[in-house]
């Protein structure tokens, strides 16, 4: 959730693409197009460009080392106008557990106890790499 992917000037990129050991049975990545700006009282639109294109060079990468959006294993999410704030993960929250609960909730009969927590519809905001592709051409 709203990576510090720009640690190191984005050294963790070059290691992820390296990266030769396991990876996680599902993973959730998201973030703001304003992670930046969206937290200040001045606009860095460029800073705010360089974090989302981490953000997409991180998905791809990982959906390039078999993390699937479409096999449900990658579920990479771009929030137009959210900074890095509780208020923008707090949003994005629902959709994350209900992606990444599901193999757990799917083990339940359909007539659960009622104690059992319903989460709303994920957000529409879902998407996978290529979705964030774009986004990041139009910032270039």
């Amino acid at each position: 959730e709203s990576p510090s992917l720009w640690v190191g000037e984005g050294r963790f990129l070059g290691e992820l693409s390296t990266h030769a050991g396991a990876l996680p049975e599902r993973l959730f990545m998201a973030c703001g197009t304003r992670e930046y700006s969206g937290t200040r009282d001045h606009e860095r639109l460029d800073v705010d460009g360089l974090l989302l294109q981490y953000a997409c060079q991180a998905a791809a990468t990982l959906e390039a080392k078999g993390l699937k959006p479409g096999q449900g294993r990658l579920l990479f999410q771009v929030q137009e106008g959210a900074g890095h704030h509780e208020g923008a993960w707090q949003w994005r929250l629902t959709g994350a557990l209900r992606f990444l609960l599901a193999p757990w909730w799917a083990h339940f009969p359909p007539s659960a106890p009622p104690t059992s927590p319903q989460f709303p519809p994920a957000s529409p905001a879902a998407g996978g790499p290529e979705e964030c592709d774009q986004e990041c051409a139009e910032l270039n």
